[in-house]
């Protein structure tokens, strides 16, 4: 059976280090091409991948028939009308995340999706980070009885640039990150959000039109709450996780290693440091402190199960849908960190 073509959109950092290198690594994908307007990029990707296509303008490719599925490593605002527009072309699309800046956007890339029957799904990649699969585990195994809060923080200290600095981009942390932190709590609770709080801030040194810090309250239906904090301003951070139960508190240092080791070039060789590994401590005084092996992460395994949902051999694990629901969390923070209100996800 022939393999999927496969054309990354965009040659910038998350279309080189993380897009055309998982592809490519993926057995039943080929990596087919990569569309950018730069030269340079185009001769770097030609240079590092043997008989890859290259193509300066993204309707060439997606007119090109030769061409399955389109990966969008491209700005935020622009991943709702490309997504549309490859998939009226016949193409399976994932775009980087967030899907898309609003849920008209959202709903309007599902729509074409099932009305052209074509795959659509976001790299949401960190639902295969060790530490939340670690994370998940101890929930599904009773470790911390029932979880009532849950926070969650990812943040450095260093003011945004490029695209990435501006609001009608779809820039900011929270846009970003916060995507996969919303993503990660809604995998972890089940039940359905309802109402968020959320505050943003930026200090009055940087000419910044986006946030530099965010704060988010999810609250669930079955009261759970989520906490999500994003941060440029973190010259030292909180711990990844902090979760409490009624069984007792788990605490999660550090990062998912596998992104350093893939830009190294060989994401296999990622390993986590020992320091990190989550802590459990009991509520019972008759019970002592807990470390957890982290269980390793596997980035591979999003477009591993790509290519078998694009043949029928698999059901697809990122669905629109679900991402539509990281969206509408995302919609809600923005409008109550802007009107200071309690807001209802819709």
């Amino acid at each position: 059976m022939k393999k999927p073509n496969v054309v990354v959109v965009g040659f910038g950092f998350a279309g080189r280090c993380f897009h055309t290198y998982l592809v490519n690594i993926t057995q039943e994908l080929n990596l087919y091409g990569v569309v950018t307007s730069r030269k340079q990029s185009r001769e770097i990707a030609k240079a590092s991948y043997h008989k890859l296509k290259t193509y300066n303008c993204y309707d060439d490719a997606i007119k090109d028939k030769n061409v399955d599925v389109v990966i969008l490593a491209t700005p935020n605002n622009l991943h709702a009308a490309q997504a549309i527009q490859a998939m009226r072309f016949g193409k399976h699309v994932i775009t980087d995340k967030p899907m898309c800046l609003t849920l008209a956007e959202a709903d309007a890339m599902i729509e074409t999706s099932l009305r052209y029957d074509r795959l659509l799904s976001v790299f949401q990649n960190r639902r295969w980070d060790g530490d939340f699969l670690t994370i998940k585990n101890a929930i599904s195994s009773n470790l911390l009885g029932d979880p009532y809060i849950m926070e969650l923080f990812w943040g450095q200290y260093g003011e945004p640039s490029g695209w990435r600095s501006q609001t009608s981009n779809g820039g900011g942390k929270f846009f970003d990150l916060g995507a996969h932190l919303i993503d990660q709590v809604l995998q972890l609770i089940d039940s359905q959000p309802t109402l968020v709080y959320a505050n943003f801030h930026s200090p009055d040194t940087w000419s910044l039109d986006i946030e530099a810090h965010a704060t988010a309250t999810i609250i669930f239906a079955n009261g759970v709450e989520a906490r999500i904090e994003t941060s440029s301003l973190a010259k030292s951070p909180k711990p990844r996780w902090r979760i409490f139960g009624t069984l007792g508190t788990l605490i999660k240092e550090g990062i998912d290693p596998q992104e350093q080791a893939m830009i190294a070039g060989n994401i296999d060789a990622s390993e986590e440091n020992p320091r990190n590994r989550a802590i459990f401590h009991p509520n019972s005084s008759t019970h002592s402190e807990k470390i957890l092996d982290t269980i390793p992460g596997r980035w591979r395994s999003f477009y591993e199960n790509i290519s078998r949902a694009i043949e029928n051999r698999d059901e697809l694990v990122v669905t629109p849908e679900s991402c539509r629901q990281i969206i509408a969390i995302i919609e809600a923070a923005r409008t109550s960190a802007f009107t200071g209100e309690i807001v209802k996800v819709k």
